[in-house]
């Protein structure tokens, strides 16, 4: 926001400051002065200028180190700092326009049509007059140009805000186009080494009994199976969706590895519900976009040419996207989500700062925060596939939007490029924020501060999306600090160097790929061939 605002009932407001103020409304303060009006201009001993507007004319006495009002009050106060004058005429002119929440219309709403879809902000308020807010960078390049008001700024953690008029924020994003596989068919001198390798890769299976590296593992064959449509292997695309529906299907039959919370309207795993340092705190509400978003995935694979199965575990699938992607409030009749009493809006997902939030019900110092971006791309990617799958346009657009929405703000907040003014030096010499948190960025992962692990966990898994997720620009500059990782990382995460190498030089890492004597839990031989030998 661009103000600070407080309602008062029938109180004596009393504020209070580190720094003196010197001036009021052009008067100095010295031992004390008494003002009153509906509009007050401090000047503060350490250059800064700030402004106060009350809904109605009030006596207020000053020091140095504060004030208070004379009497009691009823109303508003706002209060906004001034960098110049300029600012200072466009916030007295939408100072009565306080905003309240969202409309109930409809706080967001969204349409698609095509490749494009346009989403709005609807902002309810009370006073009078029109609406001033402050928008991020992410929405700057998506908004309408007419209704910023320039000289209206604030430096924050994620850049420069700066201010927008109106109670309605109109932004249309284009959505992707890429679905199951590369936008650009497999090498046809590499296609014979990917198909060798996905019969090697016969022998991968599902092995952890959690849902977050069971789900990379599910995931993992489900990219398999994938690859072997493409290539027209259907006996082994068979047997990997076998394998698949007997690693999956346990999970979504009602057996009690899943159960439902109605604390929190949501579905969390039956060991994490009592313990919440279990699977990462996904009893707790922890990255559930990031472990159901592999499920998806995985479902969404077998969808893709087994409707029966649909019939069987759709609704299960469903509940799942319901968990941390329902768009429905209690009140939407839509018949995908049934006016759903049962989950949240969008658990995850954080349509105004574009991103996803990984934290779930802890309390943590530094407020929300998200680790892997690109496992929450991967979510929502997955949720598009699905809606793909079973023919449900709704649900497919969902998906695209939020993703669209995702790597914009990933490439803005996560991926630091070369002129990029929102992080200072030297954090941004490194290239990327491993954590980005509400009120602070890391260069570091909750898992350890490898260079490999920061860098890397914002790009696993690699699947056809990490094409417009991983900006080449953006690699270019980065490798030049994750390849001095590559002399002391496991194979695991130097196959995810390597893959990243491919962006800007599918040569060199073909070469690289094939020193590979293991794979991620998440990835695979067949995967890490696929990827670079999709490469333009």
């Amino acid at each position: 926001m661009a103000y600070v605002t407080m309602l008062y009932s029938e109180s004596k407001p009393i504020m209070s400051t580190i720094h003196a103020m010197l001036i009021v409304n052009g008067q100095t303060i010295g031992g004390g002065l008494s003002l009153s009006g509906s509009k007050f201009t401090f000047e503060m001993n350490n250059g800064q200028t700030w402004r106060m507007w009350t809904s109605e004319s009030v006596t207020v006495d000053f020091k140095v180190n504060g004030f208070n009002f004379a009497s009691d009050f009823s109303g508003t106060i706002r209060v906004a700092i001034c960098p110049n004058e300029a600012a200072a005429e466009i916030l007295d002119e939408h100072a009565g326009s306080i905003p309240i929440g969202g409309s109930k219309d409809g706080a967001i709403q969204a349409t698609s049509n095509g490749d494009s879809a346009t989403y709005t902000f609807n902002f309810a308020t009370s006073g009078s007059g029109e609406l001033l807010m402050m928008t991020l960078p992410h929405h700057r390049q998506i908004i309408d140009q007419s209704i910023l008001r320039n000289e209206v700024s604030l430096d924050t953690l994620k850049g420069n805000m700066i201010g927008a008029v109106g109670d309605v924020w109109t932004m249309t994003e284009p959505l992707t186009t890429i679905t199951w596989g590369a936008p650009r068919p497999i090498r046809s001198d590499r296609e014979q080494d990917i198909r060798d390798a996905l019969y090697e890769d016969q022998g991968l299976g599902v092995y952890a009994d959690d849902t977050y590296f069971g789900g990379k593992q599910m995931a993992a064959l489900a990219r398999l199976a994938l690859i072997a449509d493409e290539l027209g292997e259907s006996s082994l695309a068979d047997t990997y969706r076998t394998n698949l529906k007997a690693s999956i299907e346990p999970w979504l039959q009602n057996n009690g590895k899943l159960v439902r919370d109605k604390s929190w309207g949501g579905i969390v795993d039956s060991l994490g519900i009592n313990d919440p340092g279990a699977n990462f705190g996904m009893g707790f509400y922890n990255d559930h976009h990031f472990h159901f978003g592999y499920f998806v995935y995985a479902a969404a694979v077998i969808a893709k040419v087994d409707q029966d199965w649909t019939s069987t575990y759709g609704d299960a699938v469903m509940s799942l996207i319901r968990d941390f992607a329902n768009p429905a409030t209690h009140a939407d009749s839509s018949p995908d989500f049934h006016g759903d009493p049962y989950f949240p809006f969008m658990r995850n997902k954080d349509w105004f700062v574009g991103h996803s939030w990984a934290a779930g019900i802890f309390e943590f110092a530094d407020a929300r925060n998200q680790e892997s971006t690109s496992e929450s791309v991967n979510a929502w990617y997955a949720v598009s596939l699905y809606g793909l799958a079973i023919g449900n346009d709704r649900i497919r657009d969902l998906g695209r939007l939020a993703l669209a929405t995702e790597i914009r703000s990933t490439q803005l907040y996560w991926q630091i490029n070369d002129g990029d003014d929102i992080y200072p030096s030297p954090f941004a010499d490194r290239k990327v924020v491993g954590i980005l948190w509400g009120t602070k960025v890391d260069y570091a992962t909750f898992f350890g501060a490898n260079t490999e692990f920061v860098h890397c966990i914002q790009m696993l898994p690699f699947t056809p999306i990490s094409e417009e997720l991983l900006d080449p620009d953006w690699i270019q500059e980065e490798y030049q600090v994750l390849q001095t990782a590559i002399g002391s990382a496991v194979d695991g995460w130097k196959g995810f160097i390597f893959m990243a190498h491919a962006i800007i030089d599918p040569e060199a890492a073909w070469t690289e790929v094939q020193s590979l004597g293991g794979y991620d839990d998440g990835n695979s031989k067949t995967n890490t061939l696929y990827w670079v030998a999709t490469r333009p």
